[in-house]
């Protein structure tokens, strides 16, 4: 699990809320939203390491 720093308990907030909306499920319309629903999000993108594959990704 990645060490995050925070600069606001709204920004840590925010970040664990969407880890874990992906937790559940990973598609590109979920990671959009999650984009276009927090403030202090501005990209995210899942991949699959072992198969070396983008799972769903928005700018």
């Amino acid at each position: 699990m990645p060490l995050y720093e925070y600069e606001c308990i709204a920004c840590r907030q925010s970040v664990e809320d969407s880890l874990k909306k992906l937790r559940e499920k990973i598609n590109s319309e979920i990671v959009s939203d999650l984009v276009e629903k927090y403030d202090n999000i501005y990209f995210i993108e899942v991949a699959d390491l072992n198969k070396k594959k983008v799972l769903a990704k928005h700018r």
